[in-house]
């Protein structure tokens, strides 16, 4: 009959309801932590495109700082190219001009490699590159010369008018014996000395400065060629070669 209740009946019937009770009193997790989880999702995600955006516009300074740099050193090799043909255009209108100058003889007997420049029969080389002492003095050797040693003031003058407003290394070092100039063919600084007013200072103790460099601003307009100055030897600078000039015409190139 449908009005027949059994215990059985009861018994599921209060099974549910306790199971229902119970689902019910237990926190809803789900929606809660989802609701937690989303800021911290977002924080992430918004972290990582900011770095990604600052990674971006670093390797893009990087690539300009390096195209920069490339059109700077060309820009620096064309000024120097353009010094030397002003220095072979002063020399030649001035000598055939005038060919009976004492100064021009060696023009017409002398003759420098390309991008050289010659005075007193001696060649100047001046690159552009920075380099420290010894590597500076190799590449020298290489282009069959020897880094610059300066005899007396006239080569003094010529170079310094020559420098522009940088610094080179020169063939001159006390590495061997603190204090002791020599060049490094190891012949002696003879009297003829061009240093700035507080050079060599070795530093001033901030540590060992054993080799020399032309082009530090002088102390003053009176002493412009005391431009020497002593330099750690591993910075880099620029350099400036010097050979023999060749016993040949010379053919005016520009």
């Amino acid at each position: 009959m449908e009005s027949d209740v059994t215990y059985a009946d009861l018994k599921f019937k209060s099974n549910v309801g306790e199971t229902a009770k119970l689902r019910s009193a237990l926190p809803k997790t789900s929606d809660t932590q989802e609701k937690k989880t989303q800021p911290w999702i977002c924080l992430v995600i918004s972290t990582l495109v900011i770095c990604f955006l600052l990674l971006a516009a670093v390797i893009v300074l990087i690539i300009m700082y390096s195209v920069m740099t490339a059109r700077l050193q060309q820009t620096e090799q064309k000024m120097a190219q353009l010094q030397i043909n002003h220095s072979r255009a002063l020399m030649y209108i001035r000598c055939t001009g005038n060919p009976s100058d004492s100064d021009c003889e060696q023009y017409f007997t002398k003759s420098c490699p390309k991008d050289w420049l010659l005075n007193n029969i001696q060649c100047y080389y001046f690159p552009v590159e920075k380099l420290s002492m010894e590597e500076s003095r190799e590449n020298c050797r290489l282009n069959e010369s020897y880094l610059v040693t300066i005899l007396d003031g006239q080569e003094q003058d010529f170079i310094t008018r020559m420098k522009g407003l940088h610094h080179y290394w020169i063939g001159l070092t006390d590495i061997h014996e603190e204090g002791t100039w020599k060049w490094l063919d190891g012949s002696a600084l003879q009297k003829d000395r061009f240093w700035r007013c507080d050079q060599p200072d070795n530093g001033g103790g901030k540590g060992e400065e054993d080799c020399a460099t032309l082009g530090i601003a002088p102390c003053d307009e009176v002493s412009i060629l005391q431009n020497w100055s002593d330099e750690n030897c591993w910075e880099n600078h620029r350099y400036i070669c010097k050979k023999k000039a060749m016993d040949i015409q010379n053919e005016f190139v520009l």
